[in-house]
């Protein structure tokens, strides 16, 4: 398992609180879990609803099932001073799904659209590492 990490500090001016849940808000769609791909596919496909009625990140769900494992929040609050505003933790099976997912134009119209806006001038520290899977 291939797990990538990012940390984000944002920038002085925007009220933590609000910008954590405004990125949340746009971070948990895209995954692509099974039981939301199979709810998604079935409104769609046996509903005929139209794709126009699903946000373009909640759609992300039917786009991005790389994403094996997927965590996020605001930083405790415990060491303000040094730490990071908001960290994302998400697993993939391999690199190959890694790669994937890192260049899905979903997931790069999120970084663009909102995650570069909030950030601070060198707010974005992150790492890929490799764990067994069983974890």
């Amino acid at each position: 398992m291939l797990r990538h990490i990012v940390c984000l500090k944002f920038k002085a001016s925007l009220d933590k609180v609000q910008t954590s849940a405004a990125l949340s808000a746009a971070l948990k769609t895209l995954p692509a879990k099974e039981s939301q791909r199979a709810h998604c596919l079935h409104a769609i496909v046996c509903h005929g609803m139209p794709l126009d009625r699903f946000s373009p990140l909640l759609y992300a769900t039917l786009q991005i099932p790389e994403i094996k494992g997927y965590l996020f929040g605001a930083d405790a609050g415990l060491d303000p001073e040094k730490n990071h505003d908001f960290v994302i933790v998400a697993d993939f099976a391999d690199l190959a799904a890694y790669k994937k997912y890192s260049t899905h134009p979903e997931h790069m119209e999120v970084v663009v659209q909102v995650i570069k806006p909030v950030i601070a001038d060198g707010g974005r520290v992150a790492v890929q590492c490799y764990f067994p899977s069983s974890l």
